[in-house]
């Protein structure tokens, strides 16, 4: 999938000699969901965590004869603050009260590959259109983090506490694809998108299964892992783009 995308990506530089270019700056609001997806009688997920997401947006437009509708390849460069925050408490047998915590965050930086349709409602007036689109997104992996604290009573023993933090990031893979639709408008130099992504490969870092102190039966990270043996990332965005160069 990764050879797919370096592919796409070099043939649709091959077209920019021919095409209309267009970028600006984005920022977006970005809804993070972890978890596991598949199974309904196993679906399990994080709580969610809403994060600002900001970069580059960059398009290639092609305009035909048919001039109502035309094509365009979007990319860019977006940086990305996400993960969870998760817990409870745990309540003893004597009533006392201790937290049992999960904390993970990530830290991505995005590069897309969009493939739009557009359509303008007036096929003279350029500066308004509609468009749908669908592609990838590489989200290269800049930094991971995962703190988890948890207790066990052992009735007549006293209380265990298991506890971990540290960063995550070598336990993981260095980058992850993501599948991508999205629809919007574009109204002169500015462009709306709602967006959802999900991911194309597994989410959980396996590096962790020989090298976290907190026991996978007491791990909320782990448990939800074990429940089905795969994590998903899924991300709905809402992002507003301003164009400097149309």
């Amino acid at each position: 999938m990764k050879h797919f995308f370096i592919l796409s990506v070099v043939l649709c530089v091959a077209h920019v000699a021919q095409a209309q270019f267009r970028a600006g700056i984005s920022l977006g609001f970005n809804n993070t969901v972890l978890g596991q997806f598949d199974d309904p009688e196993t679906d399990v997920r994080f709580k969610p965590k809403q994060q600002v997401t900001i970069g580059l947006d960059a398009e290639w437009v092609f305009r035909g004869k048919l001039k109502p509708v035309y094509f365009s390849v979007g990319s860019g460069l977006s940086y990305l603050k996400n993960g969870y925050q998760d817990g409870t408490y745990y309540t003893f047998i004597t009533g006392e009260q201790r937290p049992v915590i999960s904390n993970y965050e990530t830290r991505y930086l995005k590069v897309p590959l969009i493939f739009r349709l557009n359509i303008q409602p007036q096929p003279l007036e350029e500066n308004f259109s509609f468009f749908v689109g669908a592609g990838i997104s590489n989200h290269i992996l800049l930094d991971a983090s995962l703190y988890e604290l948890t207790v066990e009573e052992t009735f007549g023993f006293g209380i265990n506490t298991y506890e971990d933090n540290r960063n995550i990031k070598n336990y993981g893979e260095k980058s992850y694809l993501f599948s991508t639709i999205e629809a919007g408008i574009i109204l002169n130099r500015a462009k709306v998108t709602f967006r959802y992504k999900k991911s194309l490969q597994d989410m959980y870092f396996s590096g962790l299964n020989d090298n976290w102190n907190v026991p996978a039966e007491f791990s909320i990270y782990k448990s939800v892992y074990n429940n089905s043996g795969k994590l998903t990332e899924r991300h709905i965005e809402l992002s507003l783009t301003y164009f400097i160069f149309k």
